[in-house]
Order: structure tokens, then sequence, then C-alpha cells
């Protein structure tokens, strides 16, 4: 594995931390740590580098809260200072070293790729296959609980395979390991307990069933997991599972492969290879403590598959594309909810889901009022 000749040094400088805090500044919706930060800026701001440059610190608390749509899930939200240190390490060290070494169907969080990438690969390949075979067959899998079941010994391992500078490394080891803090599962136990009374409380049979929902939450353990919702994080999660992709590429000799972040799908005309390969990658998959989920099968290319929210299936030899029926139900409760509450918000929302909807083949669905 090629190494990093990067520095510790290369984040270390007034003008770089003050760089990074402008990119937090308009990415982050609640201005109110912000506009805190900004009453002694130039303080905050000499304080973090006095910090960083006699390597003394240490991640503090998460701001750990539920966000109820489009379904339940954990964010772990950073204070002011946390963020600049996480971006300052993304931006100078994680994309710098890791990007490189990911392969190009792996189409996750990286500026170009994202859901955009991954249609425009998946409609390649469904076309690709559709015109030499009748019926061809997709793998699809699925890590079970990928965020909160990362290996933090595995991941370290494979920063110090890649950067020689000790510092750059024990900085790592330090956002890794944050998740080990003991208050952050009895903070996730403390908001899905008030979710919980909320529910009962509306009573209606559809806030009853949301608390199955609620019941799936995972929580952490020690030496697993990464934090929800940090930069690091995302980059960390698009890495661990490279080896995979190299194996699936390289190895397995499969052209026709997407991946996008714990999901992912491999065309094939041979059903009995993707058998055979389903098999392989169980065995992989456990070499790095994951686990495949039950979504993981092999579908055929005529009752379809889903995969980034949508459902592909081939119909009078043509790819049909429609999103699939759980996200219309989500589409539908989301916009009952605002049409009551809040109609700014709700305008906003349906724009946004007009982009969603683009992608589908089947014109009617577009126009259609949810």
């Amino acid at each position: 594995m090629k190494k990093s000749l990067l520095k510790y040094e290369d984040m270390l400088s007034y003008e770089t931390i003050v760089e990074n805090y402008k990119e937090i500044c308009k990415n982050t919706k609640h201005k109110n740590k912000i506009i805190k930060y900004d009453l002694f800026h130039s303080a905050n701001t000499i304080s973090l580098y006095n910090e960083l440059s006699k390597k003394i610190y240490k991640h503090s608390k998460y701001n750990i809260f539920l966000i109820r749509e489009p379904k339940y899930r954990i964010v772990m939200s950073e204070g002011i200072k946390d963020k600049i240190v996480n971006h300052l390490v993304s931006n100078t060290f994680l994309k710098p070293a890791l990007y490189p070494k990911l392969i190009e169907e792996n189409v996750a969080t990286r500026v170009g790729k994202g859901t955009n990438e991954a249609i425009k690969l998946c409609k390649k390949y469904f076309i690709r296959l559709m015109n030499k075979y009748e019926k061809f067959y997709v793998l699809k899998f699925d890590i079970s609980k990928y965020f909160y079941n990362i290996d933090h010994n595995i991941l370290k391992e494979n920063m110090r395979k890649i950067f020689i500078d000790d510092d750059i490394y024990n900085i790592l080891c330090t956002i890794i390991d944050a998740t080990n803090a003991t208050y952050i599962n009895r903070e996730i136990d403390r908001c899905i307990e008030s979710e919980k009374k909320r529910l009962l409380s509306i009573g209606t049979k559809e806030a009853l069933l949301r608390l199955k929902e609620l019941d799936r939450i995972p929580r952490y353990t020690d030496n697993k997991g990464l934090g929800i919702g940090s930069l690091s994080s995302q980059i960390f999660a698009v890495y661990y599972l490279s080896s995979l992709d190299h194996y699936i590429k390289e190895q397995l000799h499969f052209k026709e492969y997407i991946r996008f972040m714990d999901d992912g799908i491999i065309f094939c005309e041979n059903k009995e290879r993707l058998k055979e390969a389903k098999i392989l990658i169980d065995k992989f998959i456990k070499s790095i403590k994951l686990e495949l989920n039950n979504k993981t099968e092999i579908y055929n290319s005529i009752s379809g598959f889903e995969f980034v929210g949508y459902r592909f299936f081939k119909r009078n030899n043509r790819l049909i594309i429609r999103i699939k029926n759980q996200t219309k139900k989500r589409m539908k409760r989301k916009f009952k909810i605002l049409s009551k509450h809040d109609e700014e918000k709700l305008i906003r929302v349906k724009a946004s889901y007009n982009g969603f909807l683009k992608y589908c083949t089947v014109k009617s669905l577009q126009k259609k009022n949810f």
C-alpha cells in the first residue's frame, strides 16, 4: 500500500484553520453555534491552533439528537471546534491520501459522484446487459448497521499503513475513538424514550406503528462505529470497504459493479456465478468484522431490484425506473404533516422531491400529486 508523505504541520496555520471554518459556516444550518464562536473568533482560533500545535487536542462531547424524516436516525453534531478539526483532518489528510485509492464505481460522498452517478452507472450496466441477454441477474448486498459496526482497530491499522507521520495517525485515532464515550448510548436512549412518549401521546395508528422503527435504532459498542454526521466519518465509511471493491473488481472479475456506501450491486448474466460470489463476499465481509444483512439477495432483471431509492426493472424490452413504494409512503406522510404546519416548507420540499422524481421513466408518476 502506497504511503502518504503528508505531514501533521501541513494543517498548522491560522489561515488554514480560518479557511476550513468558512467552509463550515456555509454548511451549518443552526447559526447559533457560529454566532457564539464569532463573539471571540480570534481568541477561539488561536486557542485551537495552540491545542493542535501542542498536540493536546481532545474531542468534546457530541450533541446527540433524533431525526424523524424520512425515517428515524440518530445524528451526532459536533461543536464548532471539533467541526474545524474534523474538516482540517479530512481536507488536509484524508481526501488527498484516501480518495486516489478508491475505484470509480464507489460513488458515495465525493464531488462529482453521489446519487446522480449511481443512477447513471446503473442505467448503463442495465441497458448493456439487457441488449445482450433476454434475462440477467443482479446481486444486491447490504451491510448490517454499517456505521455502527465499522471496527476501530481495523480502520486504525489501515490508517497506520497509509500515514507515516505519527501525529497524523494519533489525531485520526482521537477522532475514530470518540464514539467509545459512555455518555453516547445514554443520550441515544434519552432521545428514543422522549420520542416514544411523544408518539404514545399522539396515539394514532400511524404514530404507534412508528414505535417499531425506534426499536431498530442501534447502540454503540466499544471500538465499533463512527460518529453519524461528520465529514471524516463519511470519508472513513467510503474507504473502509475499499478493499472489498478491489476484491470484487480485480479478483472476482466483475465489470458491472457499483457501491453506494453500504449498498452494492453486481450485474451478471450467470446466476450461478453470482451465488458463488455471494458466498465469497460474505466471507470477505466477515474478515473485516462486518455482516451482510437479510436484504442481500439475487434478483432478475424482469422482477427488478431496488437501489439508491429507486426500483429498476425490465418491461417490454425497456428499462423502467420507479421510486420505491416505501419512498412514496414517506413522501405522502411528510406532505401531510407539512400541509398542516408549514406551507412554506412544503413548497421547498415538493421542489426537492421533483428533482428526485426526474429519474423516473414513467412520466405520469412525476406529475402525480402526492
